[in-house]
């Protein structure tokens, strides 16, 4: 059971979710398969935030907890082999 305390919750930046998709050594293609989106494109418009920009298509808060698990970056969880 993971302690709620431990997740961070946030709503990332899209320069957030870059730097861990890039931390995972994944391409936008293959984060976007297993995202279940259709493509790397899909992927790249939740790396994109324009000036002044309401991007709605970031990460939710869930989504970025699994992403930071992924890249091994999460500041408080690991994921470990059973």
């Amino acid at each position: 059971m993971i302690e709620k305390s431990k997740l961070l919750l946030i709503s990332p930046s899209a320069a957030q979710v870059k730097a861990a998709r890039e931390s995972t050594d994944l391409s936008t293609e293959e984060i976007a398969l297993l995202f279940g989106l259709a493509d790397g494109s899909s992927w790249r418009k939740k790396e994109i935030q324009k000036a002044g920009s309401n991007n709605k298509r970031l990460l939710k808060p869930m989504e970025y907890e699994m992403l930071l698990l992924l890249s091994d970056t999460h500041p408080n969880l690991k994921i470990i082999e059973k």
